[in-house]
Formats: structure tokens, sequence, C-alpha cells
């Protein structure tokens, strides 16, 4: 099982219609801001994870999911599956049980500490991109 984090809000599709009428450049920036911050908790993440074979470690990304035209649709940061744990022999499943605990197993949190780490940025990173567009409109 893997740890998704996605980032939503109310109003995400409004903002993704603004988005849609800002000029290219501004949309860019904005895209770009975004992607910066995923990056920046990923990393994060990434040095908080707890390591025994590093597989978990290595399953941390950044995803992506664009449409054609190149507009960004949705951005999360991911934990587990497309790694192989050298031990098991088997995909990473486990992000889940790390992150959250189980009920013999204490939660090793490293994903929802790294979002908060950052969460003012992103906070000022969402008001920078909708003055943006705001000003551009």
């Amino acid at each position: 099982m893997s740890v998704r984090i996605e980032i939503t809000t109310k109003g995400m599709d409004r903002l993704g219609n603004v988005l849609k009428k800002m000029p290219d450049k501004v949309r860019e920036q904005a895209q770009d801001k975004l992607l910066t911050y995923a990056h920046k908790v990923k990393n994060v993440a990434y040095m908080m994870v707890p390591v025994k074979t590093g597989s978990l470690q290595k399953s941390i990304r950044v995803e992506v999911y664009s449409l054609p035209a190149g507009y960004l649709v949705k951005l999360g940061i991911r934990a587990g599956g497309y790694v192989v744990n050298p031990e098991s022999r088997r995909i990473v499943d486990y992000a889940a049980f790390v992150e959250y605990g189980t009920r013999k197993m204490r939660a090793q949190p490293f994903m929802r500490p790294a979002i908060k780490f950052y969460e003012s940025e992103l906070k000022r990173t969402l008001k920078e991109i909708v003055k943006g567009a705001l000003d551009a409109s």
C-alpha cells in the first residue's frame, strides 16, 4: 500500500479555469512554483523516512499529471510501489503502514511532517499564483 499526498482545495476547478485563461508565461510560472514546492516536500520526506534497506526512501517521488496542452492537472508526492525491496524481493507496499502505523507497529510519519514543514510556503505560493492570475487578467 502506497502513500499518496495530493494537494486539493475547495474551488480548485475555479482556479483551474482561471489558470487556463492566464497568459502562457504566467501559467508556466505558476506551474513551476507548484512543482518546486512538491520537490521540496519530497526532499524533506526523503530525509525523514526511516531507512532499513533504502527501498521505501527510493520510492518517494513527485507525480505530475497534465493535459496534452501542457496544463498541470494534478500534482502529488508519493511513496511506495515501483521499487523492489532487496530483502523481500517484493515491490514496496508498506509506505502507509510506516506513515500511519499498525496495531503492532508505531507510526513513523514522514510524508505529513514534510508537508507541514512547508505548509506556510504553500499558502504563500498559492496566494502568489492567484495574485498573478488576477494581475494578468
